[in-house]
């Protein structure tokens, strides 16, 4: 019993870091590019990855947990089921190729965004298998190898580092990954032609749209900060929002091993968990303001006023009540209130930050206000739903 107690730990413990990876390693590079070149750079490179990400996404198209639950119900046709969804889904990275063709900038830029997303299309599609086998050990070699070859070329050229060749080095990481990733996989699973199954996007469009509503609800504030703020302040907002966003992930860490006891409490047990799990929230949100603003003003250089550092624990907070009511309402097929909550908080947070990013001067405060106002508009609503659809 201990044994396999540890060998879940162990596992969860693999999961969260490969999960956090990314973070970190955004958090490093963007202290490398902004100390050692500028915050504009680095700003510039926040607003690729930014449209870059939600491409990779629309692309991406719901697969990883359709492919999960295949997986699990037919165990021996994950490789056929791997290349079928595979073969649909290039279908949608050719249309989206088409249009980033027609897109106004330089053909340059164009063919390394091309050969980026390419690549990322590849190796984005293991991911399912990662997680099904559970072999995250994988991953993380893969990702650091990436964040290693990034880290060096910059370090290296950063008296002349410019939007493209920043660009390319991130393209030409991703490529590399793509390479290694095909070759471990390669005897399992097979890249064939292209034969496109519509009936994938029937299949896999409700894993989609709660998805992708719920990554444009966590967008919507980059989206208009890169729309109105200088390249500096995007930069600085990047990087803000980046250490916030990893202190609300740890709800999900938390959680993670007692989501199956979650899935199997009454309507009135959810509504208790889900204070106590507010007031950790809490705690947490506030205690972890002093070290982000010790780090940011130590390694960036630059300082958080304490109104902002405030409304981003604010902004904290909500997520740590209303995630254990979603676990509740996807247990009890309410997925369509979800999206239809996510879309609803997408609009409320570009309201604001139109809105209040204007009346604060055009910094970074104007956007944190507008995201903490729309994440405690979230948790009155899903404080509504648990007492409406939630069974007692």
């Amino acid at each position: 019993m201990k044994f396999k107690l540890a060998n879940r730990l162990i596992t969860i413990g693999w999961s969260t870091v490969n999960t956090l990876s990314g973070s970190v390693f955004s958090v490093l590079l963007s202290i490398l590019v902004i100390r050692y070149c500028s915050k504009e750079l680095w700003g510039s490179m926040v607003q690729i990855l930014l449209w870059f990400g939600l491409v990779s996404h629309v692309i991406y198209f719901g697969n990883q947990n359709l492919l999960l639950r295949e997986f699990s119900l037919m165990p021996k046709s994950i490789s056929e089921n791997w290349s079928k969804c595979l073969q649909s889904r290039a279908l949608v990275f050719i249309l989206i190729s088409l249009v980033l063709f027609c897109i106004p900038i330089n053909l340059k830029l164009k063919l390394i965004l091309f050969l980026y997303l390419a690549a990322n299309f590849i190796y984005r599609s293991y991911d399912v298998t990662i997680l099904f086998k559970r072999q995250f050990l994988i991953s993380l070699i893969l990702e650091a190898g990436g964040f290693i070859i990034i880290t060096t070329y910059i370090l290296i050229e950063r008296k002349n580092l410019s939007l493209n060749r920043l660009v390319a080095v991130f393209a030409a990481a991703e490529v590399l990954k793509t390479t290694l990733i095909y070759m471990i996989y390669k005897s399992e699973f097979k890249i064939e032609g292209l034969k496109p199954n519509l009936a994938y996007f029937t299949l896999a469009l409700p894993f989609f749209l709660l998805e992708f509503t719920g990554l444009l609800q966590s967008k919507t504030d980059l989206i208009c900060v890169t729309s109105f703020l200088q390249k500096d302040k995007i930069a600085q907002y990047q990087v803000y929002i980046n250490f916030l966003l990893i202190v609300q992930s740890a709800a999900g860490f938390i959680l993670a091993p007692f989501i199956k006891n979650i899935y199997r409490l009454n309507g009135t047990s959810i509504k208790k968990l889900a204070l106590i799990f507010f007031g950790i929230g809490l705690a947490l949100a506030f205690g972890s303001m002093f070290f982000i603003n010790l780090f940011i003003r130590y390694f960036y250089h630059f300082t958080i006023p304490p109104i902002t550092l405030v409304a981003g624990a604010f902004f904290i907070i909500p997520i740590y009540y209303y995630t254990i009511v979603i676990y509740r309402m996807i247990k009890s097929n309410h997925q369509k209130t979800i999206i239809l909550l996510n879309i609803a908080g997408a609009i409320i947070s570009f309201v604001l930050n139109i809105i209040l990013i204007p009346i604060c001067g055009y910094g970074i405060g104007g956007a944190i206000f507008a995201i903490s106002i729309t994440q405690w508009v979230m948790l009155l609503f899903y404080f509504i739903c648990s007492k409406k659809l939630l069974i007692q």
